[in-house]
């Protein structure tokens, strides 16, 4: 088994019994990002520690390419937002953090927003009628998150996996967050700002590209040395090494 999304304290696929190990569901080898994704799976779960291995994050031998390609273009990018929207059960939730994101693209004009809706998120219908009740709109996209992830300056999300991915770009990261709940522990890692309202996304926002560092860069990369081992190109290289030590 390959790890393929972030796995939490909320996550409860991935929690086993001793009665499962008997009854052979767990796989011989499970490959996982980093360190803290086998501790969990160890201390949460029944996974032997022996059958994990921490080979990285597959996607991520692609960053530093990426990187280098925008690099190149970096003194002519303008400071962009990028919204990374998911499915939400409660809608009047999802239709807040939305309208929020509006509201500060609608005050900071000399900033770029794009919004990526999720996979998950086929009825874009649902986000252009909220652009014609607010009289606003942003630029919505469908194109690679890896790529949008480059030439980002800011992320902005719920709990979504893609906080995880904006800290392996070292980017900041915002979580609109209304109930201080902190689901997926990015500001409890010191990793992601929290805002509760549009006034403090803005506030957020305008810190941000005024060149404040309102969020430490040693923070960072210690958590994606525990998230994800290494981003060096060399994970799909790792895995390969461990399937074949079957």
């Amino acid at each position: 088994a390959i790890q393929h999304g972030d796995i939490h304290r909320n996550n409860f696929n991935y929690r086993f019994t001793q009665a499962d190990l008997v009854k052979d569901l767990l796989p011989e080898l499970t490959g996982v990002w980093g360190t803290s994704t086998s501790e969990f799976l160890v201390r949460n779960s029944c996974y032997p520690k022996e059958d994990i291995s921490i080979v990285g994050q597959l996607r991520t031998d692609v960053i530093p390419a990426l990187k280098a390609q925008f690099a190149k273009n970096n003194h002519r990018q303008k400071f962009t937002v990028l919204f990374a929207s998911q499915p939400f059960f409660n809608q009047d939730l999802r239709k807040r953090m939305y309208v929020d994101v509006l509201k500060a693209s609608k005050e900071l004009p000399e900033i770029s927003f794009i919004h990526k809706p999720h996979p998950g998120e086929t009825n874009w219908s649902f986000f252009d009628e909220m652009d014609k009740e607010n009289s606003h709109r942003i630029e919505r996209t469908d194109q690679d998150l890896y790529e949008l992830l480059a030439q980002s300056t800011v992320v902005v999300t719920g709990f979504s996996t893609v906080g995880v991915e904006a800290v392996y770009f070292e980017k900041d990261l915002i979580v609109m967050d209304y109930q201080k709940e902190d689901l997926a522990g990015y500001v409890k890692e010191n990793v992601a700002l929290q805002a509760t309202s549009h006034e403090e996304l803005i506030d957020f926002i305008k810190h941000l590209s005024s060149g404040s560092e309102l969020l430490k860069a040693d923070f960072k990369h210690d958590y994606v040395a525990r998230r994800t081992h290494q981003i060096d190109g060399l994970a799909s290289k790792r895995l390969k090494e461990a399937i074949e030590a079957l």
